[in-house]
């Protein structure tokens, strides 16, 4: 099987909570940075640059609340690997694949299965 680098873009405002900015210092420390990627908070005149410039979205999230992320990569047309909670199978239904939280493995053989069935490039 064929790997792919992966990049993560996530859009944390270090302001937002003190776990944001420890977070980001962690990727820091860690010298993460070339791997995770922090953007900052997009914009809604930004959204379409944003999303057509990656691949896959991922959200590893257990608790959403008004959320238009599945949404908006829905609309974008981008494969979506997230947690299996009750929110996001209403959202996505069977466009998305599902993983439990905490099952980090899971999680990173369905990133590598979308890698290589997500188009190269994205217009």
């Amino acid at each position: 099987m064929r790997y792919h680098h992966i990049i993560f873009f996530i859009t944390i405002d270090a302001e937002q909570h003190r776990g944001a900015r420890a977070l980001l210092e962690t990727i820091e420390q860690q010298q993460l940075s070339a791997d995770v990627v922090n953007i900052g908070p997009v914009g809604h005149e930004d959204l379409r640059s944003a999303y057509q410039s990656v691949r896959i979205c991922l959200l590893p999230t257990v608790l959403e609340s008004m959320s238009g992320t599945y949404l908006e990569a829905l609309q974008y047309r981008l494969p979506i690997v997230t947690t299996d909670r009750d929110f996001a199978r209403e959202s996505c239904g069977s466009a998305a694949t599902y993983f439990e939280p905490g099952e980090v493995e899971v999680a990173i053989d369905l990133l590598r299965a979308a890698a290589a069935s997500a188009p190269p490039e994205r217009t």
